[in-house]
């Protein structure tokens, strides 16, 4: 009866007990592994790690000297309420209905 037991005890809880610890650990050196290599591959990038200057500021695409600065000026009666005579006629058209609204109580 009790070697019975011993061979139910490590075959349910040992086994399984050192499975999973096998599987942490190849897991650990999987990522130990990735990590390094990444870092490999950085180095050779030549891209620093931590922190870094701020990007440097773009150069316009249109040099400053290209074109001339046009002064503003405004011109009387261009205004939309100006009080000039105007002579033509504004005709409004109806509003078009396309459905009768009904509210719902």
């Amino acid at each position: 009866m009790g070697t019975i037991l011993l061979i139910l005890f490590i075959v349910f809880i040992v086994v399984p007990l050192v499975r999973f610890y096998l599987a942490v650990k190849r897991t650990q050196k999987h990522m130990r592994d990735t990590f390094q290599n990444g870092q490999q591959q950085q180095q050779h990038s030549g891209r620093k790690s931590g922190w870094t200057k701020a990007p440097s500021r773009r150069r316009k695409k249109i040099d400053d000297n290209v074109g001339e600065y046009v002064r503003f000026e405004e011109i009387e009666g261009s205004r939309p309420n100006s009080e000039s005579n105007n002579t033509s006629k504004v005709e409004t058209e109806q509003q078009i209905v396309d459905a009768e609204w009904e509210d719902i109580k």
